[in-house]
């Protein structure tokens, strides 16, 4: 069965801690529906005082869900995290595919892109 960690990452600056992932919601809704076993990961809901915290925590989510696909839906603020996420996952296991979405990866594809760490772009 194919695994789906979806993952809102942390930002160093913003104050999202108590935002719901919508989008990330509906997207595991419809993967459950389609036979996936999905699990979704808000970093900011941990009330984790340090950014590298955060971090952490997500790779240790990373670990024990096994994943072969990671989403992650992040806005700009939280590009650093996302591409810093993105690369330790890959050192996890080289073969998960890295799919990104959100308001950065549609307002900057290519930028987005040019992370070599990430598989997939969904815009829009």
């Amino acid at each position: 069965m194919n695994r789906v960690l979806l993952i809102s990452p942390p930002s160093r600056n913003s104050r999202q801690v108590d935002l719901i992932p919508m989008g990330l919601l509906s997207i595991s809704g419809f993967l459950r529906k389609n036979g996936y076993e999905v699990k979704v990961y808000n970093s900011e809901f941990p009330k984790l005082t340090f950014y590298q915290a955060k971090i952490e925590q997500t790779i240790k989510i990373i670990r024990a869900s096994d994943p072969n696909f990671i989403g992650i839906g992040f806005p700009s603020e939280a590009f650093d995290s996302a591409v810093e996420i993105a690369r330790r996952a890959k050192e996890v296991n080289k073969d998960i595919k890295i799919i990104v979405g959100g308001i950065h990866p549609t307002a900057r594809p290519v930028e987005t892109l040019n992370i070599p760490y990430f598989d997939f772009l969904v815009s829009g």
